[in-house]
């Protein structure tokens, strides 16, 4: 996490002890982090500040972190991840469905944070890696990895510095690649193997990312 571009987080929990931690950490991973110990005064922080990312408990005074997301979702679709003592799957689903993007039971190993993020990160990689041939979306990866397509994003963008959809189009080249060189099919064959509109749109990606043509790559390795 030391090498990120410095993110801005919020936290908000009625516990002030746990918001100390939960800086603590973050500040030593390079993030700047601010806090607050009531939901109204969580809403004016994010309107003021507009923070990268939100750890938001569910139980507090003021307002709690359901109407919270809410509020934040009605301006914003940065990350949320909620903290609550209650385990139940009715709440993570209610959590999900007001926007949040995870959904964390207390009490909270705090590297598990981050270490959660680097988790989907690798469940997606692989996901992406084993389904290169099918039609890949960022929606479709993100409900394989329970979170939303915008926390998707912004995790691969903090972790890896690209979208995940220059990933997803990085691996089909790079899968194309070896198409080509342990098969016999022809570029159309490959192009809609992994599916690519048109063969020309498949040619022109392949020179855009290795500087040949498919065609010259070919000649190169067979």
């Amino acid at each position: 996490m030391s090498q990120f571009v410095k993110q801005k987080i919020l936290v908000v929990d009625d516990d002030e002890n746990i918001c100390d931690l939960i800086r603590m950490y973050f500040e030593n991973e390079g993030f700047a982090v601010t806090t607050a110990n009531d939901g109204l005064a969580a809403i004016d922080i994010f309107k003021n500040s507009t923070p990268d990312m939100v750890v938001l408990d569910i139980m507090m005074p003021g307002a709690d972190g359901w109407q919270v997301c809410r509020e934040i979702r009605k301006i914003s679709q940065a990350p949320v991840i909620m903290l609550s003592a209650k385990g139940e799957v009715f709440d993570k689903v209610l959590a999900l469905e007001l926007g949040a993007d995870d959904y964390m039971v207390k009490p909270v190993r705090y590297p598990e944070l981050l270490a959660r993020a680097e988790a989907i990160i690798r469940r997606a990689q692989q996901f992406i890696s084993e389904h290169v041939r099918e039609k890949l979306t960022v929606p479709l990866v993100a409900r394989h990895v329970d979170v939303s397509p915008s926390y998707l994003t912004a995790l691969f963008h903090k972790n890896l510095q690209i979208s995940p959809g220059e990933y997803i189009r990085r691996t089909k080249l790079q899968e194309s690649k070896q198409m080509i060189r342990e098969n016999n099919l022809n570029f159309t064959e490959i192009a809609a193997e992994l599916q690519y509109s048109t063969v020309h749109h498949f040619s022109r990606q392949f020179k855009e990312k290795f500087g040949i043509t498919p065609t010259e790559y070919a000649k190169s390795v067979r």
